[in-house]
C-alpha cells in the first residue's frame, strides 16, 4: 500500500508544480502557440498584406484595334 501512496503523492507533487503558459490562441495569427493554456492580452500578430497598383495608359496612334 505504501507504493500506491507514493505514486499518488508523486502525481500530486508534479501536478502542483505546473504553471499555465500564456500565449496567442488565435490560429490565424503568425505567432499562434499550440502549447499555450491561457490567452494573453494583445500579444497576437497577424500577417500584413501590402498591395501596390500601377497603371499605364496606351496611346493609339492608328485606328486599328489593339487586340489583334
Amino acid at each position: 500500500m505504501s507504493r500506491v501512496g507514493g505514486v499518488i503523492a508523486l502525481v500530486f507533487f508534479l501536478a502542483g508544480c505546473y504553471e499555465p503558459k500564456e500565449g496567442c490562441l488565435d490560429p490565424q495569427a503568425v505567432n499562434y502557440d499550440v502549447t499555450a493554456d491561457e490567452a494573453c492580452a494583445d500579444c497576437c500578430t497577424w500577417p500584413s498584406l501590402r498591395l501596390s497598383v500601377k497603371h499605364a495608359m496606351l496611346r493609339r496612334t492608328s485606328p486599328t484595334p489593339l487586340w489583334r
